[in-house]
C-alpha cells in the first residue's frame, strides 16, 4: 500500500505526494524495477523569491539555444537510426555503428545538461 505524505517547499506550499517502492514491474533479474517521479527533482530546485523580466533579447536568446538542443538531438537520433540500418544491411560494418550509437547518448545527455544549465542560469534556478 502506498504512504501518502505532506511535503513543505520553499514558498510554504504543502504538496501531497506518493510514496510507492515499487510500479509493480519485474526487471529481467526478478527483482521489481523502482522508479523515482521525473517531476521530483524540480521541488528540490531553488527557485526565485520574486517574479522575473526576460527582455525580448533574452527570450531570442533562450529561443536559439532551445532550436540549437532540438538540432542536435535531432541529429543525434538520425545518427543512430542510420547505424541500426547499416547494421542490417551491412552487417560487416556493425563494429564501426556499434561504436557510433554507442557516443550518441552521452552527445544527447551533453546536449541536454548545456541547455539546461543556461536555462537555469537566465531564469534564476539554483540546485541544491
Amino acid at each position: 500500500m502506498a504512504a501518502w505524505r505532506a511535503l513543505r517547499f520553499g514558498h510554504g506550499e504543502k504538496v501531497f505526494s506518493q510514496r510507492k517502492m515499487s510500479n509493480g514491474k519485474i526487471g529481467v533479474d526478478g527483482k521489481r524495477l523502482v522508479f523515482r517521479g521525473f517531476f521530483s527533482a524540480f521541488f528540490w530546485m531553488g527557485l526565485p523569491k520574486q517574479p522575473i523580466t526576460l527582455t525580448v533579447g533574452q527570450l531570442e536568446e533562450l529561443h536559439g539555444k532551445l532550436a540549437q538542443l532540438r538540432h542536435d538531438i535531432n541529429n543525434n537520433l538520425s545518427l543512430m537510426i542510420a547505424a541500426v540500418e547499416l547494421i542490417k544491411h551491412k552487417p560487416q560494418m556493425s563494429e564501426r555503428m556499434l561504436a557510433t550509437l554507442g557516443e550518441q547518448p552521452s552527445r544527447v545527455s551533453a546536449s541536454l545538461n548545456k541547455f539546461s544549465a543556461e536555462f537555469e542560469r537566465a531564469l534564476g534556478i539554483t540546485r541544491p
